[in-house]
């Protein structure tokens, strides 16, 4: 979350044109909904999978816009990211929902994306 926040800072900062769309407004409120839920349930289970499914839904517009234009997206920092995700999934030391889920799910995203830029 940092991170990402840190990038949009950054882009914002810079003059980045972002596109801001219809779509991004509504998976935005989406993802607000979801971490609510999140903070309302206290429940860890529900915690994990509420985020993921958060995450999930935050990443569908750079799905659909690498779908559209592969070039859009630079390779570099998606090669890195894909990295990252996997000493993840390698630093996994209890394989259950709660020490493994998150990982495998960011790596299977960084994945999708990789696979979209590449083809």
């Amino acid at each position: 979350v940092i991170g990402g926040g840190v990038v949009v800072m950054a882009s914002v900062w810079r003059g980045a044109a972002m596109g801001w769309t219809h779509l991004d407004s509504t998976f935005l409120a989406i993802v607000v909904v979801a971490v609510g839920l999140w903070t309302i349930s206290k429940n860890p289970r529900v915690a994990i999978i509420l985020c993921l499914v958060a995450i999930t839904i935050g990443t569908i517009p750079t799905i659909t816009s690498v779908w559209k234009d592969p070039g859009r997206e630079p390779l570099l920092p998606w090669l890195l990211f894909m990295a990252g995700g996997t000493c993840g999934v390698l630093a996994v030391k209890r394989w259950n929902i709660a020490g493994a889920l998150t990982p495998i799910w960011f790596l299977a995203l960084q994945a999708t994306i990789l696979l979209l830029i590449y083809r």
